[in-house]
C-alpha cells in the first residue's frame, strides 16, 4: 500500500498566476504467502496476488492575453493499472524480531491511460470558449521483474 500526493507551483514571467501541477498516485497489493523452506536463520517462500495502481496528473496555467482576454490551459493525465503477480522471497533473521528480506515478483499489468489537453478562453466578463486540443487513450500490458530489499520487524 502506498500513496503520494504533491502540488507544485511554478511562477512564470508574464503569467497572472503560477502554473499549478498536482500529482496523486496510489498503489495497492494483496498477496497470499506460503513458506517453503526454513533452515536455521534462513527462510524461503512463494507468493501470488493482485496489484492495482492509479495515478492522476493535472497541470494548469492562466495567461493574460491583454484587453481582458484570459486563456486557461489544462492538461490532465489519468492512468489505471491492474493485474497479478507471482514470486519468491528469501529472508535472513538476525534474531526473533528483526530480519532482512528480498523478494522477486513477476508482475503482469494491464494499463489504461487517458490524456486530455484543454483550453478555456474568457474574453471580457461574459463570453467563454472551451476547446479540447487533444484527447487520447493508451492501453498497454506490462511484464516486469522488480526486486526489493526490506527490513522485517516481527512481533
Amino acid at each position: 500500500l502506498g500513496f503520494e500526493q504533491s502540488v507544485q507551483k511554478t511562477s512564470i514571467q508574464g503569467e497572472i498566476s503560477p502554473r499549478t501541477t498536482t500529482l496523486l498516485t496510489g498503489a495497492y497489493r494483496l498477496d497470499v504467502c506460503r513458506q517453503i523452506v526454513n533452515y536455521k536463520k534462513f527462510s524461503c517462500g512463494m507468493f501470488f496476488g493482485a496489484i492495482f495502481d492509479h495515478s492522476k496528473l493535472e497541470t494548469s496555467t492562466v495567461t493574460d492575453q491583454g484587453f481582458g482576454t484570459l486563456v486557461k490551459s489544462e492538461l490532465t493525465n489519468k492512468s489505471v493499472s491492474y493485474g497479478g503477480e507471482i514470486g519468491i522471497g528469501v529472508k535472513y533473521s538476525f534474531n526473533k524480531h528483526i530480519g532482512l528480506g528480498t523478494e522477486i515478483p513477476l508482475q503482469c499489468k494491464y494499463s489504461v491511460t487517458k490524456e486530455e489537453d484543454k483550453q478555456t478562453i474568457t474574453s471580457g466578463t461574459s463570453s467563454t470558449f472551451t476547446q479540447t486540443i487533444s484527447s487520447g487513450s493508451i492501453v498497454s500490458t506490462k511484464i516486469f521483474l522488480p526486486t526489493s530489499i526490506f527490513i522485517c520487524i516481527m512481533f
